[in-house]
């Protein structure tokens, strides 16, 4: 479910991607000339990560590519037109290259524990703002915080006694003008080290590791130990204990960083061991190069990219664990705030641990997900910015069905396109912890409101069973709902033709933009009851709150009219008027789709489309065309002009988007499961 949020706003780039000439890691033919520097720069950069490094991160031409993107015309558009800075530390720094080597993932895993129970406490703070009211409230969140506070401070000494810390390796390449400076400032902190390396509780070592002389601070626990030791008696006598043992466990721990130069390139070590964990690789071909972790940058080596990360797949799962481990500890918080809350009856205890668990449950049972396999990460320039992330398979992906709006991406008239195919099984879960959230937010605003037996509790339940009535109204809606759908956005609507009688001359002349929502249908005969026992509903809870049926008859929609579409479709129509099908909001239903918006034409035009649709594309789409805003910009300005006058924020927006339109084309991206995967792209498409 943690893919949920991501997918639905990352969305196939319909726009071709021209492959890049093929450039090996090793060896192979010889480069273009102008890639060659940055190839050898690249390689050099890597060719001391070690083979078994189970993470890398680089960033690659740092100073040449900050320095491109504060001159571009986009951020210069974004800064007001100034010119922007750049700081001399950053111009200095050629390459940088991250890397966690063997032991990470293990490392991941013993960190699971004291994450979960940190987000707790935050959690508990949380909990404390929204519930605590009165002094008895706060009292008892007091007391709950005071447990997630021991239980984070038990899950560091747990951790403290057996856990460790991903050996961290980073390497810095400066450029060539900048070495000499950036030497001496190496040998300058060393040399403060050597006597001063006491302030930060440490003392100054140095040693030979992997074949090269290192220098640095060994950070000791036993001295942080004893500076913390202070911090026992501002603690609650209930804490003290607590924080003693953590201390005790500090005391043995040992934390190196030690620095070196190699070959014009600052080699930064950050380790509990370094005899054990500080590994260089000796050349090229036993560094992670040869290996095939890095293969998935082969291709766009031509295109010299600016950003890669690799993230071994023991260390994505132990990452993903640990999600489960935090929402896991959050259920058990709520699951106290329920046993401790003063509720009316036992029933309604359970029924709030029910909803909890069924929230919770999905997000922190690793049963039915996806195997974890190795995230990869490459931004490179090709007309404009690209990203491409790959990661485990998406559960909340319907790969079954192509997207049947997908080719209005490519229609200059769309400003915005948003399309996705939801896994039905992952939808159904979604829909059901969407209920069950809701249940939960009731059942925490009776325990802030101090919910008790005297209050009318029948009432009450009443008020619940009938919200449960019509979210199952809702869900019979949803049963006869597809996997594929949509939010579209243009600007060849129409205004209606009785808007505004001192202007409505200049409105007939203008466009207006057009918003409609697609989804495809499974089963119409499930929509339209799930519709007609909602309405039925509404009407019984209105009437029942007091409300006369000749004033509930007033507040229906007079103009409500249907009509047919197509071969069986129908249109439902929320207009007097049927001569104005461009300004007119209806919903079209037909066997195959459903389309709400506010132009009865377009809607038709929509359905029609995602009727005939033969396109491949999967997965989920998003579009955004800067070409679609300028176009009816273009149009309309004027008619805008001369209904508001002299506008100041108007015409910066005009402004605004004329210079935005003369740099870029739009935003366009993709997520889409290929095999066992997912793959996210991401196109920053400029002019």
């Amino acid at each position: 479910m943690k893919t949920i949020v991501l997918t639905a706003l990352m969305v196939p780039c319909v726009y071709g991607q021209a492959p890049a000439p093929a450039v090996p890691m090793q060896g192979g033919a010889a480069v273009a000339s102008e890639n060659s520097d940055y190839r050898l720069n690249f390689q050099a950069a890597l060719s001391i990560v070690p083979a078994d490094t189970e993470f890398v991160m680089g960033m690659f031409d740092v100073s040449a590519t900050v320095k491109k993107l504060a001159g571009s015309k986009l951020a210069h558009l974004l800064h007001g037109g100034d010119a922007i800075e750049v700081p001399l530390q950053v111009l200095g720094v050629r390459d940088v290259v991250v890397s966690c080597g063997k032991g990470a993932a293990e490392s991941m895993r013993s960190l699971a524990p004291l994450y979960a129970a940190m987000r707790v406490t935050k959690d508990c703070d949380m909990l404390n703002d929204l519930l605590a009211d009165g002094e008895a409230m706060e009292t008892w969140m007091a007391g709950l915080s005071d447990k997630a506070v021991a239980g984070a401070l038990d899950a560091a000494k747990n951790w403290m006694n057996a856990g460790t810390l991903p050996p961290l390796l980073v390497v810095l390449t400066p450029e060539r003008a900048m070495l000499p400076m950036a030497e001496a400032q190496m040998s300058s902190m060393i040399d403060m080290l050597k006597t001063r390396a006491g302030e930060w509780s440490g003392v100054f070592h140095e040693g030979d590791y992997a074949g090269v002389h290192f220098s640095g601070i060994c950070i000791e626990g036993s001295q942080l130990a004893e500076r913390l030791q202070a911090l026992t008696r501002l603690m609650k006598p209930d804490m003290k204990k607590p924080l003693s043992e953590l201390l005790e466990g500090l005391k043995a721990r040992k934390l190196y960083v030690l620095g070196a130069v190699i070959d014009g390139r600052i080699v930064l070590s950050v380790t509990e061991d370094p005899s054990a964990q500080l590994k260089l690789a000796a050349n090229a071909d036993e560094s992670v190069l040869k290996t095939d972790k890095l293969a998935f940058a082969d291709d766009k080596l031509a295109y010299k990219p600016n950003f890669l990360m690799y993230t071994d797949k023991e260390i994505v799962a132990a990452m993903e664990a640990g999600e489960r481990a935090r929402y896991a500890g959050t259920a058990q918080l709520l699951e106290r705030v329920v046993e401790m809350a003063d509720w009316p009856d036992r029933k309604m205890m359970k029924d709030a641990k029910a909803s909890l668990a069924s929230v919770f449950g999905p997000l922190s049972d690793a049963e039915g997900g996806a195997e974890p396999c190795a995230s990869t990460c490459l931004a490179w320039e090709q007309d404009g910015l690209r990203v491409e992330i790959v990661g485990s398979k998406s559960g909340w992906l319907d790969d079954s069905r192509p997207l049947a709006l997908a080719s209005l991406a490519n229609n200059p008239d769309t400003i915005l396109l948003m399309e996705q195919a939801v896994n039905p099984v992952a939808l159904k879960t979604l829909a059901n912890m969407v209920e069950n959230a809701a249940a939960c937010m009731w059942y925490g605003s009776t325990i802030g409101e101090g919910l008790s037996s005297s209050r009318a509790l029948k009432e009450e339940r009443e008020h619940v069973e009938s919200i449960k009535a019509l979210w199952k109204c809702c869900r019979t809606i949803g049963e006869g709902l597809g996997t594929d759908s949509a939010i579209v956005v243009d600007g060849n609507g129409s205004f209606p033709k009785d808007l505004s009688p001192a202007t409505q001359h200049i409105l007939d002349q203008m466009t207006a933009p057009r918003v409609a929502l697609y989804t495809s249908v499974k089963d119409r005969s499930r929509i339209i009851a799930g519709w007609n026992e909602l309405s039925s509903l509404v009407e019984k809870m209105a009437l029942k709150e007091g409300l006369a049926r000749k004033d509930w008859e007033k507040m229906l929609p007079t103009s409500f009219r249907i009509s047919s579409f197509g071969q069986g479709g129908t249109v439902y129509s929320f207009s007097e008027d049927a001569n104005q099908p461009n300004c007119e909001p209806s919903l079209v239903l037909t066997d195959q789709s459903l389309v709400a918006g506010t132009s009865r034409q377009w809607n038709e035009e929509l359905a029609g489309i995602a009727q005939s649709s033969n396109g491949t594309c999967k997965g989920a789409l998003f579009a955004f065309r800067v070409g679609g805003v300028k176009k009816w910009m273009d149009r309309n300005a004027s008619f805008v002009r001369q209904i508001v006058g002299k506008s100041e924020l108007v015409e910066e927006f005009f402004a605004g988007v004329a210079a935005l339109d003369s740099i870029m084309d739009g935003i366009y991206a993709s997520a889409v499961n290929e095999g066992d995967r997912c793959v996210f792209r991401i196109h920053f498409k400029m002019k």
